[in-house]
């Protein structure tokens, strides 16, 4: 009898709170920005959608827009960005939902124009930034993402052209100025910041 009584509880709360679909079901949508296809896990009466496996989507002119993979929900893997030419524009990693790693952009010509790194879906480390031609002109460190110790600036023949020193988001100490104006020996010029103000 208590097993009975025990059976018929579950079947109701079944039947309450809906059950979940352990197979993904994949979904093709078609809107004037394009065509997406993905699969879901339909979860609950209320029809959860859960994004679950591979999700892609397409410009009108059938070029792949976007592709990443999902896990339960989450994002997990590379995930990439073309524009309507085929040129790819991003890239970024992710495990668990987050962004990990070096995150990659390129420009509408496919040249390398900035690299950011990650940690726990904050900026962490080094972020890069290049001209047309390769050359790296910036260069910026930041810390659980906010912009902290050196920015450097450079010229198209990778001399140092400034360097600002940031604390908690905010210039902080010494930035120099380097003037190739006269030869190869730089004219300096320097300002004190104090969180964010100009030095009196």
């Amino acid at each position: 009898m208590q097993f009975i009584k025990l059976s018929i509880l579950l079947a109701l709360l079944t039947f309450m709170f809906g059950c979940a679909s352990t197979k993904p079901v994949l979904l093709e949508e078609s809107t004037s920005d394009g065509q997406v296809r993905y699969s879901v896990i339909i979860k609950g009466k209320e029809k959860l959608k859960i994004y679950e496996g591979l999700y892609t989507a397409w410009y009108p002119n059938g070029t792949k827009k976007t592709e990443v993979n999902y896990v339960t929900g989450l994002k997990q893997g590379t995930e990439l960005f073309w524009d309507a030419f085929g040129i790819k524009l991003r890239e970024t990693k992710y495990d668990k939902g987050l962004k990990q790693g070096k995150e990659i952009h390129w420009d509408t010509r496919g040249r390398l124009k900035r690299e950011v790194m990650y940690f726990n879906d904050l900026q962490e480390g080094p972020e890069i930034t290049y001209d047309t031609a390769g050359n790296k002109i910036k260069e910026e460190y930041y810390s659980a993402g906010v912009k902290t110790g050196t920015e450097t600036g450079y010229d198209e023949n990778g001399r140092k052209i400034y360097e600002s020193q940031y604390l908690n988001g905010k210039k902080n100490g010494v930035e120099s100025f380097y003037d190739y104006s006269s030869g190869d020996i730089p004219t300096v010029t320097v300002i004190q910041w104090i969180q964010g103000e100009v030095a009196p």
